[in-house]
């Protein structure tokens, strides 16, 4: 955090000395202290480039939303009247249509939950990972990002992290961990078996007949009885079944953010609950891994200032911390280690 001096030209006593330090403790000041700290940096997008190809190895941690899969073609959730939550409230006669990504919708209008979704699976198999998702799975294999968590559901980064697998190249690193589940996977409620979407619902061909049988969520094969459903393996809000998705939140296993030196939050408007929650937990987590320097957090957005506004509006009584706001989309950040190598 910047310091601001207000101590006098000609000042030839220690009186007028201790004048001027008691006005760097001014109340004002300490209660700025109380809210996140902005560093602003004259080229925060070269730096941040910069930062990556250090050989080092920092410990980088990522965390990416749905701006990220943008390019690819899919829609973000509050892009105004093309955003999910747009769509669902339309589609649904919802005042507000972040409800469909509710557990309430799930457990009252289980068909109608399923049929979103199902919409959703389909548009994310047409996809193909951006330069982003090829990107960032390079990095994890240099070892330059050390853990990648993402809240998308479309698979893509699993995507990425499958075909290096089948490559030539060296031998890939982990996947990103989809902290919100995946609409490549169903589970059952009742047996907590995993099956893969594809397997359960082959595409479907462009007849409505065909189309019709799956308008309402699938039986359970292992079950095998009429009464127990699939569900889609994505965390709703207010989840009471969280356990089909994660046996604990991979944000409270501490050795993912031990030492970290810098997060970067990619694609992320900040305007769900959720990206706001999770900051919170790994911005708590940090702060108690790093007693003395804290790591800096990167969002990085298009829109990042306002992202910054929304995020400060939920944490920003959390106590003082450094953001650098990079108002670039994750192609721009990234796309120059696309296909970069070791």
């Amino acid at each position: 955090m910047s310091t601001v001096s207000d101590k006098e030209e000609g000042l030839e006593n220690s009186v007028a000395q201790a004048k001027a330090n008691s006005k760097r403790r001014s109340p004002r000041r300490q209660r700025r202290s109380d809210c996140i700290q902005v560093q602003k940096e004259s080229s925060p997008l070269d730096q941040l480039k910069q930062l990556l190809l250090k050989d080092d190895r920092q410990r980088i941690v990522v965390v990416s939303g749905a701006g990220i899969s943008q390019s690819a073609g899919l829609s973000t959730f509050s892009d105004d009247k093309k955003g999910l939550y747009a769509q669902a409230g339309k589609r649904f006669g919802l005042s507000d249509g972040s409800h469909v990504f509710r557990y309430r919708f799930l457990k009252d209008r289980p068909s109608d939950c399923f049929q979103f979704f199902y919409k959703l699976y389909q548009q994310a198999i047409q996809a193909k990972p951006t330069l982003s998702h090829k990107a960032l799975q390079n990095l994890m294999n240099q070892g330059r990002i050390q853990h990648h968590f993402t809240l998308n559901i479309d698979g893509l980064h699993a995507h990425a992290h499958a075909h290096d697998s089948q490559s030539a190249s060296a031998s890939a690193s982990a996947s990103a961990i989809e902290l919100h589940g995946t609409l490549h996977q169903l589970v059952c409620p009742k047996c907590t078996k995993v099956f893969s979407t594809a397997e359960i619902l082959p595409v479907v061909p462009s007849q409505p007949k065909k189309r019709k049988r799956y308008s309402i969520p699938p039986t359970c094969p292992h079950c095998n009885d009429t009464t127990t459903r699939l569900r889609f393996r994505i965390l709703m809000y207010n989840d009471e079944q969280p356990n089909l998705i994660w046996d604990h939140d991979p944000l409270d296993n501490n050795n993912n953010l031990q030492h970290v030196s810098a997060v970067l939050w990619i694609g992320i408007s900040f305007q769900q609950q959720a990206s706001c929650a999770h900051f919170q937990k790994v911005w708590e987590a940090t702060k108690r891994n790093h007693q003395m320097a804290q790591p800096i957090h990167y969002i990085i957005n298009p829109n990042a200032n306002e992202a910054l506004q929304d995020l400060q509006s939920v944490v920003g009584h959390l106590g003082p911390t450094n953001v650098v706001t990079v108002e670039a989309t994750s192609d721009d950040l990234l796309e120059s280690f696309a296909f970069s190598s070791d």
